[in-house]
């Protein structure tokens, strides 16, 4: 994967089920980008409560960014969502905020306000609309993105949307299109496969952590396919991933 190339990361990440309805989850990481020297330090964790018709959650996020031209980036987020279920779960409506209690200068997590909902047509087929603002001391956005998913066969999904982003340089609407494909081996393995293809803003001016990978909103790339695979091993206490993804962009 030539996002992840010459990239060295390792953290931990936490859930713990405090009762029926409360989960604790946090993770803490530390990125490092061996060919420009650039580091990343995240910290964040949350609380969450589970209902069967809607989620609460709120918590904290730190991340840290020392680029290789010297450069320090660094936010200091308050988290929080919400989501609600509707027409015997058909509609299902959410809206959440990542907004900065210091500062917002790290262009992966700026201030954030998103809300959308999706709509089950079939069991098959879900509609999906969102509407994202982000604003930071380095880059301002405002997405808009629908799509449907689709569960043609099984163990089969296939996404595809048109988003519309606008920044300080300009508009630009585009497409993405994925494909996925899982195979269960046993109970506890299961394989999966697929295909991402997606046309994205350019973006210039700002600095990334990695010039190869896409921001978390907006983007500094262009046109990009990947073919990736990968797998979940699941124990009772315990889980792991792997995933191996070649991407050309």
């Amino acid at each position: 994967n030539n996002s992840d190339s010459g990239t060295e990361r390792y953290g931990i990440d936490t859930r713990y089920l405090a009762s029926e309805n409360i989960h604790i989850n946090g993770e803490v990481y530390h990125d490092e980008e061996l060919t420009t020297s650039a580091k990343r330090d995240v910290a964040a964790g949350n609380v969450e409560y589970r209902h069967s018709d809607y989620i609460l959650s709120t918590g904290l996020a730190f991340a840290k960014d020392r680029l290789g031209n010297g450069q320090t980036n660094q936010s200091t987020l308050l988290t929080a969502n919400a989501s609600r279920t509707l027409m015997d779960n058909r509609l299902r409506l959410h809206a959440g905020t990542e907004f900065a209690l210091d500062n917002d200068e790290n262009v992966d997590f700026p201030t954030r306000y998103i809300f959308g909902g999706d709509y089950r047509v079939s069991p098959e087929i879900e509609l999906f609309a969102e509407q994202e603002f982000t604003t930071g001391e380095q880059f301002d956005s405002n997405t808009s993105r629908v799509g449907f998913r689709s569960t043609p066969w099984h163990m089969a999904t296939v996404n595809s949307s048109l988003e519309q982003q606008t920044t300080e340089n300009g508009l630009r609407m585009f497409s993405n299109l994925g494909l996925t494909q899982g195979f269960r081996v046993n109970e506890r393995l299961l394989l999966d496969f697929g295909i991402d293809r997606s046309e994205t803003l350019r973006e210039s001016g700002i600095t990334p952590f990695n010039s190869s990978v896409p921001l978390s909103s907006g983007s500094v790339d262009g046109d990009f396919t990947a073919i990736f695979a990968g797998s979940t091993y699941t124990r009772d206490l315990w889980s792991a991933t792997s995933r191996i993804e070649y991407r050309d962009s």
